[in-house]
């Protein structure tokens, strides 16, 4: 697997959603063994600050992309762009929030990238499988009593939403 380790950030009242930070601390454990930076992406207007909140939980870059009409809540037009920017950039893995808004923007893109998504993930990991550093999505099966792990092997970029308050959120 080549490419960065990307987090598809929320923001509400200027200030980054915890689940956006918790992932972000993830997407450094994840990036570190496969030697990748950790990027975030962030919608909207006014972002600055949100930027700031996520290099200081870990991400070495935050693409902002801003404009009046880019806003979550218009996922469809968030998802038209982002598949632009990942397929320009290249991610290895793209990671969003199990929140209502996260997981609509991120089931939008992956249907445009044509890749898959596992959702409502409890925990993500890299495990070598058969030679190959592989993403391990871990998510709740058969109501819950067992632990299931998902690998998306020939398909760039794995994508994920994991719940929010499952991940350790990272100190600044």
């Amino acid at each position: 697997m080549k490419g960065p380790v990307w987090v598809l950030g929320e923001v509400a009242s200027g200030r980054v959603g915890g689940v956006s930070l918790e992932l972000t601390g993830k997407a450094r454990q994840l990036a570190a063994p496969l030697g990748e930076q950790v990027a975030g992406v962030l919608i909207g207007q006014g972002l600055e600050a949100a930027a700031r909140e996520l290099i200081a939980v870990g991400a070495d870059t935050v693409f902002l992309l801003e404009h009046p009409s880019l806003t979550l809540h218009h996922s469809g037009a968030c998802a038209r762009v982002l598949a632009g920017l990942v397929q320009e950039h290249q991610p290895q893995i793209v990671l969003a929030g199990a929140t209502s808004l996260g997981a609509d923007v991120a089931a939008r893109l992956a249907a445009r990238l044509e890749t898959g998504l596992t959702a409502h993930c409890l925990d993500l990991s890299i495990e070598e499988i058969d030679g190959v550093a592989q993403l391990v999505q871990v998510v709740p099966g058969w109501g819950g009593n067992l632990a299931l792990r998902i690998l998306c092997p020939n398909r760039r970029p794995q994508m994920a939403t994991v719940r929010p308050g499952v991940l350790e959120r990272p100190q600044p």
